[in-house]
């Protein structure tokens, strides 16, 4: 994709006219002073009932017409059954109406994002911007958008963006690279990977398609995008193919391999990919840091502590290789000799992480102390009640406890949250409430 991003209105009557029907959108709208009552409508969506919602609010809007209050209330509540497909077009429809709402843009642009149709966000974000040019949130997401494809612009929106705390470090990012790469051709590979490290993988996958559409024969790019894609939980596998394939002596395209191959359960195959980068590239902490957790992931706990250790010396003790070193010891205290020690004098450098204090709770815990354990995470959690880590590692130890109902609640708590360990919280309240 190596166009620039272009204005226009988009017409969607054709599919209004199927989802809406003729007759609805060329009604006249309720002229009478009284506006139909909605009441059934909100009721039955604050009790979720949403199919009964929508059926009562199309009554209304069959006698009424469809006002763009009522568009706007029935894409909300398809929203709310999870299906922004069908809540778009009524979205729209009421936009066309009221052109003017910016609540109602706000919402297009997050929707667009939300099912990466770039060219309309860029659109609606756009509009918001010329409404209100302080509006940050707005900048910060298209200069995320335009800064592989458009950089001079994307330079205006991100310096909009970097004095808001929220975005300050990614627009910070991406404003450096804008500003000194500007003229790079390839310029999308370091916005790609200033993205993904900041977790932005479906703007990461544009900025890396991009770059490996300027450049045809670009293995790394491809790589990228295969990653992003498994990021996001659609196949990248192709994409990562192809990459070996055209750079199969590139330590970058083998990491990616490597990540990609334990995705799949291949961990023979993924140790040997990492081996390949670490030989490709003996200075790239990141790769020290993979190469050890594979070898954790094959069982072989001495060569895991060495990498991770190589990993965190080489990034000059970068906090983030440290607390994989960390959270390596607290896992594995039990077949370590040194390993709560070694976990301990970590921790002091970074009293207040509480993925690390955490960490050591739980190596605490293996060692035989489970009250110091539960006090140290209930510390954490007085000041983070929703700290993933510790609700996990201070539900296993009550479970491991028999103490199942002050463990189920925690574990609820946790498939509610967006974390490494809902996948597992589920797995375990599974397995409880089988149990009963």
């Amino acid at each position: 994709m190596t166009r620039k991003w272009t204005l226009g209105a988009v017409s969607f009557a054709a599919l209004l006219f199927l989802i809406l029907g003729q007759s609805a959108i060329l009604r006249p709208q309720d002229e009478s002073p009284d506006a139909p009552d909605l009441s059934l409508v909100q009721a039955n969506r604050q009790r979720g009932r949403f199919v009964q919602a929508l059926y009562q609010l199309d009554v209304v809007a069959d006698q009424a017409g469809w006002s763009a209050d009522r568009l706007q209330l029935a894409g909300d509540i398809w929203r709310d059954l999870g299906d922004l497909t069908r809540a778009l077009p009524y979205w729209e429809a009421a936009s066309l109406q009221q052109p003017d709402d910016r609540l109602l843009r706000r919402v297009l642009a997050e929707a667009y994002l939300t099912m990466q149709r770039w060219p309309d966000a860029v659109d609606q974000l756009t509009g918001l911007i010329q409404a209100d040019a302080n509006d940050a949130w707005a900048h910060f997401q298209v200069g995320m958008l335009r800064a592989a494809f458009d950089p001079q612009a994307a330079e205006v929106d991100l310096q909009a963006a970097v004095n808001v705390p929220d975005y300050h470090d990614l627009a910070a990012a991406l404003h450096r690279i804008v500003t000194e790469q500007n003229t790079d051709p390839l310029i999308g590979m370091p916005v790609g990977l200033a993205l993904a490290d900041a977790g932005y993988w479906p703007q990461a996958e544009l900025a890396f398609r991009h770059a490996a559409d300027v450049a045809q024969a670009y293995p790394e790019a491809l790589a990228y995008v295969g990653l992003a894609r498994e990021q996001q939980g659609k196949d990248g596998s192709d994409w990562i193919k192809r990459a070996v394939a055209l750079g199969p002596r590139s330590a970058a395209v083998r990491y990616v391999q490597g990540l990609h191959l334990r995705s799949r359960n291949d961990l023979d195959g993924s140790l040997k990919a990492l081996l390949q980068a670490v030989v490709l590239d003996p200075v790239n902490p990141a790769y020290y840091a993979e190469l050890g957790t594979a070898y954790k992931l094959v069982g072989d706990l001495d060569n895991a502590e060495r990498w991770l250790r190589v990993g965190v010396e080489t990034s000059n003790q970068d906090p983030r290789f440290q607390r994989l070193l960390a959270l390596f010891y607290a896992e594995e205290v039990p077949n370590l000799e040194s390993g709560l020690s070694d976990l301990q004098v970590l921790a002091t450098v970074m009293p207040d992480d509480p993925d690390v204090q955490a960490g050591v709770a739980w190596g605490v815990y293996q060692s035989g102390d489970p009250d110091a354990a539960l006090a140290a995470l209930d510390a954490i959690l007085q000041a983070d009640p929703a700290h993933p880590r510790s609700l996990f590692y201070k539900a296993r130890i009550l479970l491991e406890a028999g103490n199942l109902d002050g463990a189920e609640p925690l574990l609820e708590q946790l498939v509610g949250l967006d974390s490494p360990f809902q996948a597992d919280s589920q797995r375990l309240l599974d397995g409880l409430e089988a149990a009963r």
